[in-house]
């Protein structure tokens, strides 16, 4: 007869850590609805997006193509699975009650007065058709939802000592599926850069990730993934004082219980936004996804044109 040494038993010691991870509050779900004649609203489609806040005011990033439904490459035909092009949607975000509960927002209109309600964003001197497949829409929000809840993409930004190769491991975060009953946090879908990014694809601002995406992750943020130590707040602050001798000194005095093993901590540097492989059937039989740069989030404010969509729904 086996026995088990109860003292060891591995169930009293989880491995598991209890909350939930800083980035996956980044990520929102987008719901796509389309306005009939009667009057309803319909899910025609889902996508991903995120929250930047820019001078006081919050805006969600997303894809062009999300909010249209139409191609960037042929917007004269609807996506594949959108039956018709959206006229609102709605996104769901963390309650007040319980931050685990997501509760879906009231519908916010893409068209007033037939007139598009996001910016966008084109570089002409490039001299190329295709238009950038991002928009950012301003954001107020109900009493319903607490924007502290919110985590901005802003928290993720590169420190300017930070540099993407060809190679480099990311992820992408997102809701594949739209949002789950089951689990309303998005999925983490690692890959890595396909393409070298200094060099423009096809004149535009974007490069290769070699994983496959579905509608859904269109919009979601990419991660670069590079690793680091954990270490107390207390003492994070100090070492980025830039006083050298203090931070030597702080360092002298780490106690190595407090630190996180390196090959434990993944450090996430916000590298783009994920469009999948939308419009290019060459790239689906790759499997391989297109990125824009995240230095085009910020072009959506400094260089920033009215929406425009040139096939827009019944209104």
């Amino acid at each position: 007869m086996t026995t088990f040494n109860t003292n060891h038993n591995i169930l009293k010691h989880p491995i598991i850590k209890a909350g939930v991870d800083y980035a996956s509050r980044i990520p929102v779900c987008i719901d796509l609805l389309s306005c009939d004649l009667n009057g309803d609203n319909k899910k025609v489609g889902t996508g991903t997006g995120f929250f930047h806040k820019r001078d006081g005011i919050f805006y969600l990033i997303t894809n062009w193509h999300i909010l249209t439904g139409r191609s960037p490459q042929k917007p004269e035909f609807l996506l594949d699975n959108y039956p018709a092009s959206p006229s609102g949607f709605q996104i769901h975000l963390a309650s007040i009650e319980n931050p685990n509960h997501f509760i879906p927002s009231k519908v916010f209109p893409l068209y007033i007065e037939a007139k598009p309600q996001w910016l966008e964003t084109s570089i002409p001197c490039l001299g190329v058709d295709e238009r950038i497949d991002l928009a950012a829409i301003k954001f107020e929000f109900p009493p319903s939802i607490n924007e502290a809840l919110i985590t901005t993409i802003e928290n993720f930004a590169p420190s300017g000592k930070d540099f993407m190769l060809v190679g480099n491991d990311v992820v992408i975060i997102g809701y594949p599926f739209g949002l789950s009953s089951e689990n309303p946090y998005p999925i983490w879908k690692r890959g890595y850069v396909a393409s070298e990014p200094s060099i423009l694809i096809g004149g535009m601002p974007k490069y290769f990730i070699d994983t496959p995406g579905r509608p859904g992750m269109s919009g979601s943020p990419v991660f670069m993934i590079s690793k680091g130590m954990a270490v107390p707040a207390k003492t994070h602050e100090l070492l980025k004082s830039g006083n050298g001798k203090g931070a030597l000194e702080v360092l002298s005095a780490l106690n190595v219980d407090e630190l996180t093993n390196t090959r434990d901590v993944n450090i996430l540097r916000f590298a783009g936004v994920y469009s999948g492989s939308v419009g290019d059937s060459s790239l689906e039989q790759l499997r391989v996804g297109v990125a824009w740069h995240a230095a085009m989030v910020d072009r959506l404010f400094t260089h920033s044109v009215e929406g425009f969509n040139p096939y827009p729904p019944y209104l």
